[in-house]
């Protein structure tokens, strides 16, 4: 039998992403040239791209200045937690069904390279790589079965220790990875994502 593989279109891909970013958080306009449907494509465009807000400023024509969009986005932003946690609730909403035979839930570490003043915060020191020391560093769980991912919550990690102990052992790595799946397992334990046969498998991501 021959197996059917739906087809999906750039646009409905776009349009989809679209939709969960502006479900992400209660945005609001800010002025005429800062709407809502824009500020969901500057972000869907920053993680598209893996691209800085001033990187968008430099390779497009945007409708305002740098300082409006980056004080207009950072306004609705709650704490870093609260965040995370409305990732993890529309995430989980892109989980097609609950698996029959139970699976794995993989713990990924992830640095992302941060080129930005060295006041920012939420950055964290590491080895040189990629020509900067200085990383975002988050961790997330992610369901695998039958070879797709899906992923169920994010975490920031801004620990110094973290980097430090890091080419020696995984024991803060642990401690953050067992953070983050205490959280997702009291989120969605009676959920459809989520069920008593999920097991725990650790890695860290490059």
């Amino acid at each position: 039998m021959l197996r059917h593989d739906s087809s999906v279109s750039a646009k409905e891909i776009k349009q989809l992403g679209l939709q969960l970013v502006q479900s992400l958080l209660p945005w609001q306009d800010r002025g005429r040239f800062l709407t809502v449907d824009i500020i969901a494509r500057l972000l869907l465009l920053m993680a598209t791209l893996k691209a800085s807000l001033h990187g968008l400023a430099q390779r497009f024509c945007l409708p305002c200045s740098l300082n409006t969009l980056r004080n207009g986005i950072s306004s609705q932003l709650p704490a870093a937690k609260l965040l995370a946690q409305e990732f993890g609730r529309v995430f989980r909403t892109l989980i097609p069904c609950e698996p029959v035979r139970g699976f794995c839930i993989a713990i990924d570490t992830h640095w992302v390279g941060f080129y930005g003043q060295k006041q920012t915060k939420g950055i964290v020191r590491g080895q040189r790589k990629a020509g900067t020391r200085r990383f975002f560093v988050y961790a997330t769980a992610v369901v695998l079965e039958k070879g797709r991912r899906y992923t169920l919550a994010m975490t920031p990690v801004e620990t110094q220790i973290l980097l430090m102990v890091q080419a020696v052992d995984h024991r803060t790595c642990a401690e953050e990875e067992q953070r983050l799946e205490e959280g997702v397992r009291e989120e969605v334990e009676h959920g459809r994502a989520v069920g008593a046969h999920a097991r725990r498998e650790e890695h860290v991501a490059e």
